[in-house]
């Protein structure tokens, strides 16, 4: 019988196709749905994982250090949300989960930075995010969301205690 992990692995090998540069014509989450059926659809290939987490560390998690982490962190949760773990950002906070993955449009996060709500505090409270890194969240959103398996916080205690002492 074969389990849900071999099953993927087939999947995955038997897809001979090329994979392209991620931004560049690749398939959105929704696509990839529509043509491999919800089973394979959570199966990413390992070039198209590859080329969302080398997105995050470049694109998303400064964007989240610099202007995040400052008031969304373990010992200052401004509106009970922490941003420092994807556990903690799909959680959320006193209005519910951050992000939904593969929908920006029903993401906290992206009505705060969008400054679109009525009900969302707009953030940053005091500066917008630059158009481009507005783009970025939204597209890490709806392309799922995707978090390298090897960051477990966005910044370590170290770090976070320099944060601290800066204010």
């Amino acid at each position: 019988m074969f389990t849900r992990l071999s099953i993927i692995l087939c999947i995955i090998l038997m897809d001979t196709r090329p994979s392209p540069v991620y931004g560049q014509n690749s398939k959105s989450k929704a696509e990839t749905q529509n043509s491999l059926g919800e089973g394979a659809a959570a199966a990413l290939s390992i070039a198209e994982r590859a080329d969302r987490e080398i997105f995050f560390e470049a694109n998303i998690r400064p964007i989240l250090v610099d202007k995040c982490v400052k008031c969304h962190n373990d010992q200052k949760t401004s509106g009970g949300l922490k941003l420092l773990s994807h556990q903690n950002i799909l959680k959320g906070g006193d209005n519910g989960p951050a992000i939904v993955p593969g929908n920006s449009n029903k993401s906290l996060i992206s009505l705060a930075i969008g400054r679109k709500s009525e009900e969302i505090a707009p953030m940053p409270p005091k500066e917008s995010l630059a158009k481009n890194q507005i783009q970025d969240l939204n597209r890490w959103i709806n392309d799922g969301a995707i978090w390298p398996d090897s960051v477990s916080k966005l910044i370590s205690n170290s770090t976070q205690m320099k944060l601290e002492a800066g204010r």
